[in-house]
């Protein structure tokens, strides 16, 4: 397997992740109050927008040439670092 291979790889595993720890935040939230609930909601929202900003680049990265791959590598990393950051925002949170 490529180096590109797997780290296309170990992308879409961490995103994997990250809809799993939505659905535990979804979880959480159904057994909160109404107040806290509102709070998980906005979390939740934010998480899904930076995770699909992920799988976007994720799906960019898959289908670039090998010239392009190192560039959209890049944002695919920082996309990720921001998914990775928001997610640990909610932990914290909650």
């Amino acid at each position: 397997m490529s180096t590109r291979d797997e780290w296309i790889n170990r992308i879409k595993s961490k995103i994997d992740e990250v809809n799993a720890e939505i659905d535990r935040l979804k979880e959480k939230a159904g057994q909160a109050s109404d107040d806290v609930r509102y709070q998980y909601e906005d979390y939740m929202k934010d998480l899904r927008e930076q995770r699909d900003k992920a799988e976007s680049q994720l799906t960019k990265a898959r289908d670039a040439s090998e010239a392009a791959f190192d560039d959209i590598r890049q944002g695919a990393e920082h996309a990720w670092d921001s998914l990775k950051h928001a997610i640990s925002r909610a932990r914290d949170r909650f």
